[in-house]
């Protein structure tokens, strides 16, 4: 289990603040009913995340966040900024995958007459492990040129991949942070 997942995960939540208002901004949604709405779940999945203590269930945090995940994906981007708003949904794919790895393995199933591929003292880390390999594929589907990194924070590589889209598309308007 991951000793630093709340300051992980609330890290890189906290850097797309930035991002998150950047794309508003730029689509002109900042202060409508939809820019607002979205900025309040994120805000509300912020601190939410904030209070959540790894190795617990993390129910009302995940639900909070895909909150967020869910009315973001629904603002409409240009095809400019899609790349931006993909890195963001990518990177909330990223805290999602995190606190369900950090949160207890489900109860496996036991059938007598089948047992388990993976030794019920190893569940936990093969759970880890499984939801790693998920989250991987979520975001590298959302964020193709994405290189991950167990070398640095979640939030140095969503901070560096933004910084090098935005160079990469110095039409977006996109502010690097």
């Amino acid at each position: 289990m991951c000793q630093n997942a709340v300051k992980n995960v609330a890290a890189l939540l906290a850097a797309e603040e930035p991002s998150l208002k950047a794309v508003l901004a730029a689509t002109g949604q900042t202060s409508t009913p939809l820019g607002v709405s979205i900025l309040a779940s994120y805000n509300a999945a912020l601190t939410s995340l904030q209070g959540w203590t790894p190795g617990t269930p993390a129910q009302d945090v995940l639900q909070a966040v895909t909150d967020f995940q869910e009315l973001f994906d629904t603002l409409p981007l240009p095809p400019n900024l899609e790349l931006f708003g993909n890195l963001i949904l990518g990177a909330t794919e990223a805290v999602l995958g995190i606190l369900v790895g950090n949160s207890p393995a489900p109860t496996p199933v036991v059938d007598p007459g089948n047992p388990p591929l993976v030794a019920h003292e190893n569940t936990q880390a093969a759970h880890e492990a499984q939801t790693a390999i998920e989250t991987a594929a979520k975001v590298k589907a959302l964020v193709p040129d994405f290189k991950m990194s167990i070398f640095h924070t979640p939030q140095s590589q969503f901070v560096s991949q933004w910084n090098k889209d935005v160079d990469a598309n110095p039409d977006s308007g996109m502010p690097k942070i």
